[in-house]
């Protein structure tokens, strides 16, 4: 599981991290932790430098994680410990917990294979391989190591291991490799320390809220510095993630680029399938960076997908750019009122539909709750006329879009009447509606569309045409569609 943060700023050679992150990873003060970094340099992935922090030494190949739930009795804790031992595997780190409405205890750890006398990658014999061939979900029988630690835990703790049926027995156990990149730098390690957040100005307020506070070596320092083309030290930016299972915090730096600010949003709406897709599509078909989004519910049948994205150049109006700081835009309700007026203008109309029965609204993300800012939201319903009337037919509401009762639109002051395209949707349906009996492929579709001037890539048109299927607005018979109302066996 991980947990996200926002976008921070290194404050005089610190690393900050709220409690929210470091509580679970175990990141105590006066503790100490160790830190490697590795350089984003493949096309596939963001680039930026990621600094990976733990409370136990990173050894580069030999790290694995294993679970496993035991019955609750006395001892089998330390039971599976020893079997783990017998083959001298150093357990860097565990955590084991007590569920009594299970009867079990759960058992998660950390273990290093370089102290072993398996510590070789060899494979394993093809005996052991159809011995235990129902068993690659539990660990990776390709692997002799793995075999041999599989059958230890098994002669040690097999009767109090708790089992599972998926067609054949198998025991509730997981061993899995932590998988680390190639590049991964140690950079030493450092001392966590206690940090309180400033007070506000105001008579007997107290600490707002403490921070596990990390100082970066110098050598790491340098290295974001000079991997990043950054000046001063100050101007770091980091997102950090943590890994509960591996009590593993990473803080990832993008590289600035002087053209982006970001932005943290929260998108409020009624929790139906496809709204996430369709909020965030506008922002990733048009340049858009998704550094990281967070689901949230809310509750009464609402969510919120917090979304943290660097804004490309020209998108936002410049004097909502300006001096913009690096931890990104303040949410303002101006802000929010661009973005979503945005949004509408380059929403594809196959999800027109979705933004009004999802009751989408704008605003600032529940984390970081900022007490003293503005914590409104601006919903569509709540734009100009002319915004909301970017919806078209989707919206349904004349006196909100300026629709004449013929369906007709009065633009700028004229009485000229012009007819809106129909919707993506609406141009399927008409277009299968004509063909009636004879059925349309989704090939005739896409070269409908091509007819038509209308553009349409054919991953939506499927995702479409499978919508209006599970609506019961279209039927599939033999690779081909026809209207609902249309019965396909009188074609047959």
């Amino acid at each position: 599981m991980d947990v996200l943060d926002r976008l921070r700023t290194i404050e005089s050679g610190f690393l900050l991290a709220p409690r929210l992150i470091t509580g679970p990873c175990g990141l105590i003060p006066h503790t100490q932790v160790h830190l490697s970094a590795h350089v984003h340099t493949s096309s596939a992935q963001a680039p930026g430098v990621t600094v990976v922090i733990r409370p136990y030494y990173q050894s580069p190949g030999s790290l694995a994680l294993l679970k496993c739930s035991l019955r609750n009795e006395a001892g089998v804790v330390v039971r599976l410990m020893e079997a783990v031992s017998a083959l001298e595997i150093n357990i860097v780190n565990a955590v084991s917990s007590m569920v009594p409405d299970l009867g079990q205890q759960q058992v998660c750890m950390v273990i290093d294979w370089s102290t072993s006398r398996y510590a070789a990658r060899l494979p394993s014999t093809p005996d052991d391989r159809r011995r235990y061939r129902d068993l690659h979900s539990v660990f990776p029988i390709m692997m002799d190591r793995y075999v041999k630690l599989y059958e230890s835990i098994l002669q040690t703790c097999g009767g109090v291991l708790v089992k599972r049926l998926l067609g054949h027995e198998e025991p509730l156990l997981s061993v899995e490799e932590i998988v680390e990149p190639d590049g991964l730098l140690p950079c030493g390690a450092a001392e966590v320390q206690r940090y309180y957040e400033k007070p506000e100005k105001k008579s007997g307020a107290g600490p707002k809220s403490s921070y596990a506070k990390i100082k970066l070596p110098a050598n790491l320092t340098a290295k974001l510095r000079l991997s990043l083309n950054v000046d001063s030290e100050n101007d770091l930016r980091y997102l950090l993630t943590s890994d509960v299972v591996t009590r593993t915090v990473r803080a990832f730096f993008p590289k600035v680029e002087p053209t982006r600010a970001c932005v943290h949003l929260g998108f409020f709406h009624v929790d139906a399938p496809g709204t996430f897709a369709a909020i965030l599509n506008p922002f990733d078909r048009n340049g858009f960076k998704i550094l990281s989004s967070l689901v949230r519910t809310i509750g009464d049948g609402k969510n919120v997908l917090e979304a943290l994205m660097e804004v490309p150049e020209g998108v936002l109006p410049p004097q909502l750019c300006a001096d913009a700081p690096a931890t990104g835009l303040e949410p303002t309700e101006e802000l929010c009122k661009t973005v979503l007026k945005w949004m509408i203008k380059h929403v594809p109309q196959s999800d027109e539909d979705l933004f009004r029965k999802c009751g989408l609204e704008v605003g600032r993300p529940l984390y970081p709750r900022i007490e003293g800012k503005w914590n409104g939201r601006v919903a569509v319903l709540q734009l100009p006329k002319t915004s909301a009337a970017k919806l078209g037919g989707a919206l349904r509401s004349g006196a909100l879009r300026g629709e004449s009762p013929n369906g007709s639109v009065k633009r700028n002051g004229s009485g000229a009447k012009h007819t809106l395209p129909p919707s993506l949707a609406g141009f399927v349906r008409d277009y299968i509606a004509r063909k009636g009996a004879l059925g349309v492929t989704a090939n005739d579709l896409y070269a409908a569309f091509g007819d038509a001037k209308r553009e349409i890539e054919r991953s939506y048109l499927h995702s479409l045409l499978n919508r209006l299927r599970k609506s019961k607005e279209l039927k599939y018979f033999e690779k081909r569609y026809y209207p609902y109302a249309e019965p396909v066996t009188e074609f047959v």
